[in-house]
């Protein structure tokens, strides 16, 4: 029929196009699921020239059904092993071995007189399954952005329309429009997973910069700290001599800034990844809490009222002198925008598999040209620091959490998701 030579011929076109970029960029970066994706699209390629659009029979010829089977069964197991690689997943080999069984049982059922529609059954469950499953890994990617959406959608889509796939093959009627439904998620996947690809490099990159910029800022600090240290002990030997009694006042105000300079040194430190966090199981409302009254005093000083909106949410576990760090920060980070007054509101609620924690103000939203390198290393609208957000993007990835936020003329939030999978029960 036309529809299939002209579908085929429209999609063929754009994955013969797509498919050297995913080989350029694994010959460029050396990324092991550019590899896979780029051996997966291009069996799929074979399929839909030879097979998809009429070239060689499926449907009465026994080679050219087991030959579909197991190029669908081979895609799709290697599109899902892409994107584990992607997301820093490992791939089960239940799913290797499953990929075998019905392999096997597929070549069986191919030779037998059997109706098409048992044929293809085992080989579209599995394929349909395995794309649903892909679809569900490219969701749980820690990013916001609207290319992992679609990816998602347009997997489980396909997925769906494959299980589909046996009972609607001798319905005529729906047959063009299944090829077409087929041909355009394949084609929205191919262009979505680059699309991913470079929205998630650019925060791989950033990522980079942040571990040059902490091993600097941890090698300075500890070279700082230790003389820091000695010269604390000195001053306090010095200050319990009863020959400097006159000198005291002035000794114990040079302690106090020697204090200051090594809480700062502190937070340098925090930006090192090698840190291990002194994790325990705590309620991130409890903590909350206890940060009120500090959190109230910085506010009432500009009119800002503090509002706590917690919700019912499990214990995790969290290093709590990093948590404070972290909610400290970005409660001043927004007072900071809000010199005339306002409401800053902080929230924690359970949404799907995380528990999120929301820190709501009301000033004027983030500049437009710093948004792409918010969290960046001394990116900041303020005189001085810069390094206070990138600290905490290291105490949320040291917590396997992640944050984003929405901003807009009426206000900035700053969303923390920390995952229930890492609580305690």
């Amino acid at each position: 029929m036309d529809y299939k030579y002209l579908l085929s011929n429209t999609e063929s076109a754009a994955l013969l196009s797509l498919i050297p970029i995913y080989m350029y960029l694994f010959t460029l970066y050396r990324e092991k699921h550019m590899g896979i994706w780029s051996i997966g699209w291009s069996i799929l390629f074979l399929r839909i020239v030879l097979l998809d659009s009429g070239v060689v029979a499926i449907r009465d010829a026994q080679i050219g059904l087991l030959v579909y089977e197991l190029q669908s069964i081979g895609a799709c197991v290697l599109f899902m092993w892409g994107a584990n690689s992607f997301s820093g997943n490992i791939t089960k080999r239940l799913w290797t071995y499953s990929a075998i069984v019905v392999s096997i049982i597929s070549t069986i059922l191919a030779f037998t007189s059997l109706p098409i529609l048992i044929k293809l059954s085992t080989a579209a469950c599995f394929v349909g399954i395995t794309y649903i499953w892909t679809g569900v890994v490219f969701n749980r990617l820690q990013t916001s952005k609207l290319g992992k959406h679609i990816v998602s959608s347009a997997y489980i889509l396909w997925g769906i329309h494959t299980l589909n796939m046996p009972l609607l093959l001798n319905v005529t009627w729906f047959a063009p429009w299944g090829f077409f439904l087929g041909s355009i998620l394949r084609i929205m996947i191919a262009f979505g997973i680059l699309v991913v690809y470079f929205e998630t490099r650019s925060v791989l990159i950033k990522t980079d910069r942040m571990n040059i910029v902490g091993k600097m800022a941890v090698n300075v600090a500890h070279r700082i700290r230790n003389p820091l240290t000695a010269v604390s002990g000195y001053l306090q030997r010095i200050i319990s001599k009863n020959e400097y009694c006159k000198h005291k006042s002035m000794f114990k105000t040079i302690l106090e800034e020697l204090n200051t300079t090594n809480d700062t040194v502190r937070e340098y430190l925090l930006l090192s990844n090698d840190r291990r966090a002194e994790l325990k199981n705590l309620n991130l409302n409890e903590i909350l809490k206890k940060l009120l009254p500090l959190m109230q005093s910085d506010a009432a000083v500009i009119r800002v009222n503090v509002k706590l909106e917690l919700g019912n949410v499990t214990e995790l576990y969290l290093d709590e002198y990093e948590i404070r760090y972290l909610v400290l920060q970005l409660v001043r980070n927004g007072l900071d925008v809000m010199p005339n007054g306002g409401e800053l509101t902080i929230c924690t609620f359970s949404d799907s598999d995380t528990i999120v924690l929301s820190i709501h103000d009301q000033g004027n939203g983030i500049p437009p040209h710093i948004i792409d390198y918010l969290g960046t290393p001394f990116v900041t609208t303020k005189f001085d620091g810069g390094l206070g957000l990138p600290i905490c993007y290291s105490i949320a990835d040291r917590h396997h959490a992640f944050i984003n936020f929405k901003t807009s003329e009426t206000g900035t939030t700053f969303f923390v998701h920390f995952k229930i999978a890492c609580s305690v029960a």
